[in-house]
């Protein structure tokens, strides 16, 4: 394997999220750095909420992530990171308006309350 970032992106995974990284192994050669960046990414925005203490902290590093990943997009520029580096060489197969829609589900787990008045709020917060 020559893509350095695919390697590390491969052993995050791995550590991060095995079912993921295994389903990467059916990957066709071609497509195994996008199907495994975008496992790591979705595994990096879930985890922020899982091991956040501090809301402002995790408000912070959600924040990191959206600027960064819109620069990728926007500007076509990438922040020194190899998650970020690999988005960037196939970031015209992303659909990231609905990516960037994702952000405030993530933001509302760091809600101080979440007390949902019926199923659309529930709904909602889920997807």
């Amino acid at each position: 394997m020559k893509n350095k970032n695919l390697q590390i992106i491969l052993e995050e995974l791995k550590s991060a999220n095995y079912d993921s990284y295994l389903c990467t192994t059916f990957a066709l050669k071609e497509d195994l750095e996008k199907i495994a960046a975008i496992f790591l990414l979705q595994s990096e925005l879930m985890k922020i909420s899982d091991l956040t203490e501090e809301d402002m902290i995790g408000m912070i590093r959600l924040t990191w992530w959206q600027e960064n990943l819109e620069e990728v997009f926007t500007k076509n520029k990438a922040a020194k990171h190899h998650l970020l580096e690999s988005i960037l060489s196939f970031k015209n197969e992303v659909n990231f308006p609905l990516l960037d829609h994702s952000f405030p589900s993530f933001e509302k787990d760091f809600a101080e309350e979440k007390k949902f008045q019926n199923k659309e709020e529930l709904e909602e917060y889920i997807f």
